[in-house]
């Protein structure tokens, strides 16, 4: 991978994690809808589990940049 892919990649996650963080957000603020439904609170927990990814795939390219180098 070269530096400018690499780089565009971890911009692309940062960017995706930003918009998961806004969208914790405004979930949180609905708490009382969130727990009213049964999916809400399952959507809930996807998007935590899919950032817990992402920010752990970030800290992987960013462990193999660092060891490549």
């Amino acid at each position: 991978m070269t530096d400018d892919q690499f780089i565009k990649l971890r911009d692309k996650l940062n960017e995706l994690l930003s918009a998961i963080n806004r969208l914790e957000k405004v979930m949180s603020r609905n708490e009382d809808l969130r727990e009213k439904t049964r999916k809400s609170h399952q959507s809930s927990f996807i998007i935590a589990a899919n950032s817990t990814k992402i920010r752990a795939g970030v800290e992987i390219l960013e462990d193999q940049k660092e060891l490549s180098n």
